[in-house]
């Protein structure tokens, strides 16, 4: 713990590793390796990668694997409790980039490749425009008619 700011975290995160791959007891091998990657997550939130090296150096290959899951349930729980964050607080930006980030998805699938103009176009666009252009996204025949929609938009002066 008094290392988790050290500029050679990643030697003793891996030194620290190497350790608790010694323990012969598996459950309290990885009750001291969740509380360790719990606490280096959070702590060094800015460096998963120092840590995820730390866990490829484990010899037992359970305890790595058990790491990895570890550590995927971290990366998980922290991705809910962002959304759920976001949530809270009502912030629309969170709300627009997952509009934006769907409506992509879906052109995407639905029509291959999007024009520059049309990702320029949704990303300027407020969070009722994406909503409504969700809305009608499955009606559209082509990416020329999803265009089109926006260009009556731009008109409008609501996109």
């Amino acid at each position: 713990m008094k290392h988790i700011h050290a500029a050679d975290f990643a030697d003793r995160f891996q030194e620290a590793a190497r350790y608790l791959g010694t323990i012969d007891d598996r459950k309290v091998q990885l009750e001291f390796l969740e509380w360790m990657l719990r606490y280096a997550y959070h702590a060094r939130e800015d460096d998963r990668e120092a840590i995820d090296r730390g866990i490829e150096v484990l010899d037992n290959q359970n305890a790595r694997r058990m790491a990895m899951t570890i550590a995927e349930r971290l990366k998980q729980e922290g991705r809910q409790q962002g959304r759920q964050e976001g949530r809270q607080e009502g912030r629309q930006e969170g709300r627009q980039e997952g509009r934006l980030f769907s409506i992509q998805k879906l052109l995407t699938q639905r029509f291959g490749t999007i024009s520059p103009a049309l990702e320029k176009k949704l990303a300027a666009s407020d969070l009722d425009s994406l909503d409504q252009f969700l809305d009608r996204i499955l009606s559209f025949q082509d990416l020329n008619e999803a265009e089109s929609w926006w260009e009556g938009r731009g008109k409008t002066g609501n996109a």
